[in-house]
């Protein structure tokens, strides 16, 4: 009778369940088709290949040796004319290439997409040509001069029967390879890239001015070699290949190396602990890139070697993993993962479950809110102190209560730089603390700073007792955290006993980013740590002082004018929020965002569905969904939401009609150079506001607006501000950073298809981390399904959809409980069948992980041992395989 019920709820469902290990299509894979990041080739109009099956078939038919015999009379006459056009060019052509460092040559993302995707008898013919050039051969078939350019362009003969063709210039001393591309897209990619070119030469900032920026003088410097993207207004991404391994480019792993500035490879390769400070954009993950690059090179042939890279975000860690490639002893995990992992390792005393968390949300609402009502010191501002000083300190962490003590807060020990609480309020504050450490003791609450003192203490012991456990589960060899500015000390700490100490680590990160309610970061306090773990004996392992870069690769000077606008503001009133680099300094010239000023919120909302539909609005985090409804857009995005991601076109949203009433006036005086030298102190909040505001003005690449759709105190200041020169004595004879707009008078902007489908990837992939409340993977994922309706992406539609019902089944699970029916108990599990059969289908057999364990308490043991032998146990095998 059981096995009769059993079939007839879950039969369909173990029909779907794979046999074999198969090629799997989540999102991940998907992405690998359509990417527009890394664009493979261009389609007859001009746009970008939906996905590399158009290429598949192109590469049909087109596999066998090059054949002169083969070729057609077409050919033949073709390649006739340009050996009588290649005489003429010959003595300009050979004394470029005279000039030619053979030992390596770059390429662009797109031809790593190319060599990636496409027929490995492509990348072998590939690595041909290149070698024959290098050895000095020449041909009408492998350099031959494109006409009708103003710059030097050659085209290189892949394969005569498929058409494909290598486009490549030659810049300076090296080669640099443009696109792979069909024969009849030649024309107009050559175009792309001789306009590329030109708006190098006619863009770039002037050496003399970047360098007076960075170091203060201007000095005549040779020119920086950066080109500007053929497909967009950024720098040009490139790949460093050395002939000496091109024949790697035929193995599948094959991974080049990304190139870097001088700038980057000092910090790459620094010894010791690095701690490395840059603005948005600057770099900073790609040298993390490389420096895991640089470790294995150097390290990997060594017995038990291993690397751990570390962000709270999981895109950051997507990134650089797919950037540097898989690796045995290389893994790529969140900070709440390896916390978990860690805890998964049992040891640790006590509990730390999740319903018994207290983070800012609940210390503000069930704690001071109803203790001090009437108090005017912000809530913010006592949850930083007892992150950043009374729990999270290093200094509290070497008292035997793991609490810093009065005295010690109150004296001022901590240094004016570092703490920035007043003197008159600091008893207080610590008084609130003691009833807040009272509160969670009594409630058996506890916060971050209690779970990781557990851990550090729990590692100390393990290292002492099971050295083994210590050494083959905890400790990595090399250790690598991106956005360090969001961690407190005793997070850091952590590091360093993962990464056994000082000498292993490598930290990059800006504190003008950093937004984490409760953080407040300096590299000075990464360095006492270092000092702590190093002890008096080994003070030479001690971090030195952060490393800088300082050259903006994401956005143009417009977008960076404005940024760096919003740090001057940031360092003058709050001159210890941050550490002062040099400004933020753009490559390329670029528009000043644009400023729309009560803007109606129904213009707004077709200006986003009629011109501009794969623009990301950015607003306060908790107006987001309010603003998701009520724009009926679904890219709308937090801002600390949208922390580590990029973005083609911006518009920033009431952020200033937003802020808190009490806060308007002092923001106007802020804007309009009224404020004293005591700001500081009687609005410390505002320091967290600029941080926001300049993080959200850094997500964006091209396209750049300020909207406010209602009249404020702040916002009228900040238009003002924004728009001109009249109130701010560093800008009297420049230009004002921003431009009046008007909605109606914005030429039509769209996305292509591929771009949607991008986005909509990346939204279902945030929706399927586990760092995200099932809450937040809903409206991550009724954003990708928008995104694939408008790339008329049914298929994508579909799987996103089969997502959506299982997180959305997982959220109701949680409800059930002892007075759930029989009755909806079956209901239930016929909608569970139901939902695994779909997502089956569509092979995301990780949500079909997570729906089995949401399901799996609410069923009969007989059809949990069922499941587990007909459908867990073999997804289980796939995924592991």
């Amino acid at each position: 009778e059981e096995f009769r019920q059993f079939s007839s709820v879950w039969k369909k469902t173990v029909q779907k369940v794979p046999t074999s290990v198969q090629t799997l299509t989540c999102w991940a894979q998907v992405r690998e088709r359509i990417d527009v990041k890394k664009m493979e080739s261009m389609d007859e109009d001009g746009n970008l290949a939906d996905t590399d099956e158009k290429l598949n078939r192109a590469l049909m038919g087109a596999l066998n040796e090059e054949s002169e015999a083969e070729e057609s009379e077409e050919e033949e006459i073709e390649s006739k004319f340009d050996d009588l056009t290649m005489e003429e060019n010959n003595a300009e052509v050979e004394k470029n290439f005279t000039k030619i460092d053979w030992s390596q040559f770059q390429v662009t993302a797109h031809v790593v997409k190319f060599m990636k995707t496409g027929d490995a008898k492509y990348r072998e013919i590939f690595v041909k040509k290149m070698k024959q050039l290098a050895k000095g051969e020449r041909s009408h078939k492998l350099q031959k001069p494109l006409k009708g350019c103003e710059s030097i362009i050659y085209e290189s003969y892949l394969e005569n029967k498929s058409g494909f063709r290598i486009l490549w210039t030659q810049e300076g001393d090296r080669i640099v390879v443009w696109f792979i591309a069909k024969h009849k897209n030649v024309s107009r990619l050559a175009k792309l890239i001789d306009d590329a070119k030109n708006r190098t030469a006619r863009q770039q900032l002037p050496e003399s001015f970047i360098s007076e920026l960075e170091n203060g003088n201007s000095s005549a410097q040779p020119k920086r070699e950066v080109l500007l993207d053929a497909l967009g207004n950024v720098p040009l991404k490139l790949y460093d290949v050395s002939f000496d391994s091109v024949s790697d480019i035929v193995k599948k792993s094959w991974t080049p190396q990304m190139h870097l500035t001088d700038e980057e490879r000092k910090v790459v390769e620094a010894k010791g602990t690095v701690l490395l400070l840059g603005r948005s954009g600057t770099g900073k993950t790609i040298c993390i890139c490389n420096r895991i690059e640089f470790d294995r090179q150097r390290l990997g042939h060594k017995p038990n070697f291993s690397q751990l890279f570390v962000s709270r975000s999981s895109q950051l860690c997507r990134y650089v993993k797919d950037a540097v490639g898989s690796n045995e002893g290389s893994s790529f995990t969140t900070f709440n993962k390896l916390v978990g992992n860690l805890l998964e390792l049992q040891i640790v005393n006590g509990s730390f479950h999740p319903r018994q968390h207290v983070d800012f949300a609940r210390f503000n609402q069930d704690f001071y809110t109803v203790r001090y009502p009437q108090e005017n010191i912000s809530a913010l501002i006592v949850w930083k102190a007892i992150r950043t000083f009374f729990k999270g300190s290093i200094e509290a962490f070497q008292t035997s209560t793991g609490l810093l003590s009065r005295e010690y807060f109150v004296s001022g020990k901590l240094g004016k730089n570092r703490c920035k609480v007043p003197s008159k309020l600091r008893d207080f504050l610590y008084d609130i603390f003691l009833q807040y450490q009272l509160w969670i003791n009594e409630k058996h609450l506890w916060d971050d700073c209690d779970r990781i003192m557990a851990l550090l203490k729990g590692i100390e012991d393990t290292k002492k007792t099971h050295p083994l456990i210590y050494e083959e589960k905890i400790k990595r060899s090399k250790l690598y955290v991106d956005e360090v500015q969001d961690y407190m000390q005793l997070e850091i700490l952590l590091f360093f006993y993962i990464g056994g100490g000082p000498g292993s680590l490598f930290l990059a990160g800006d504190p003008a980013q950093s937004v984490v309610l409760g953080t407040d970061f300096r590299f000075e306090e990464v360095r006492s740590v270092g000092h702590f773990v190093a002890g008096s004996e080994r003070r030479k392992l001690i971090p030195e002082k952060p490393m800088t870069v300082n050259v903006n690769f994401r956005s143009h000077a417009g977008v960076l004018n404005c940024a760096g606008g919003f740090l001057d503001l940031l360092f003058s009133y709050f001159p210890g929020s941050a550490k002062q680099l040099e400004k933020d300094v753009g490559l390329f010239k670029g528009a000043r965002p644009g400023v729309f000023h009560n803007v109606l919120v129904q213009q707004l909302s077709t200006l986003l569905r009629e011109k501009m539909p794969g623009a990301v609005v950015l607003c306060h985090d908790e107006s987001a969904s309010r603003w998701r409804d009520m724009l009926g857009h679904k890219l709308v995005y937090g801002i600390r939401e949208a922390k580590g991601m990029e973005f083609k076109s911006v518009i920033i949203l009431d952020f200033f009609a937003e802020l808190p009433s009490s806060l308007q006036k002092p923001w106007r005086n802020l804007l309009l150079n009224r404020e004293g030298s005591d700001f500081e102190s009687r609005f410390p909040l505002v320091e967290t506001h600029l941080k926001l505001v300049y993080t959200a003005v850094t997500r964006c690449i091209e396209q750049l607006f300020f909207a406010e759709t209602t009249s404020s105190i702040a916002g009228d200041a900040a238009v003002r501000w924004l728009t001109t020169t009249m109130n701010n004595k560093d800008r009297a004879n420049s230009e004002a950073l921003a431009t009046i707009n008007n909605v109606r008078d914005l030429e039509s902007m769209t996305m292509t298809n591929d771009e949607f489908c991008v986005v909509g990837i990346d939204n279902a992939e945030l929706a399927g981390s586990s760092e995200v409340e099932l809450e937040q993977a809903l409206s991550y994922l009724d954003r990708a399904i928008y995104c694939f309706r408008e790339a008329q992406s049914s298929e994508l539609v579909t799987k996103a959809q089969a997502q959506y019902l299982s997180v959305q089944l997982r959220e109701k699970l949680i409800q059930i409980d002892s007075s759930t029916t029989m009755h909806d108990r079956e209901t239930i599990e016929r909608e569970a069948a139901h939902v695994l059969e779909l997502l089956l289908r569509e092979n995301l057999l990780l949500e079909c992980m997570n729906l089995l364990s949401s399901i799996t308490p609410v069923l009969s043991p007989y059809t949990q041992q069922k499941l587990e032998e007909y459908i867990t146990s073999r997804i289980r095998h796939v995924l592991s395989v």
